[in-house]
């Protein structure tokens, strides 16, 4: 949804999300509805399905997450950036914020991903928000 939405710039519609996920429209509006009930996303009927603050503080987590484990693997792993992405992809939501930080520390706080995207800095960790 963070995806679709832009990071939470604009909504999308329960029938985009159930296509990005490889699923039927039922399945897509049930998931909806438990985001919703966690306060994670806000849908409005005929205006689309959109991030909360929460959903998108939660969202930027994933993407540091991410683009942390795959710098972490190309930079100290030598994985090359394709290997690099494709396996962080694969786990990285099963990694404790703290071991994330520790990659994070390690490589002194990276601001970019080997693309060149930007890192989202967690305050608790880089010292900044």
């Amino acid at each position: 949804i963070g995806k679709l939405t832009n990071g939470g710039e604009k909504p999308t519609s329960s029938i985009e999300i159930a296509k990005e996920l490889g699923v039927k429209a039922p399945s897509a509006v049930d998931m909806i509805k438990k985001l919703e009930s966690m306060g994670i996303v806000e849908h409005t009927p005929w205006r689309g399905v959109k991030l909360t603050d929460k959903g998108i503080m939660e969202y930027k987590m994933l993407i540091r997450k991410y683009k942390i484990i795959e710098t972490y693997l190309h930079r100290i792993c030598n994985m090359n950036l394709d290997e690099a992405c494709e396996c962080a992809s694969k786990f990285d939501v099963y990694v404790p914020k703290k071991v994330i930080d520790t990659m994070c520390a390690c490589m002194g706080h990276p601001k970019r991903c080997p693309h060149g995207d930007e890192i989202p800095s967690d305050r608790e960790c880089c010292g900044v928000s």
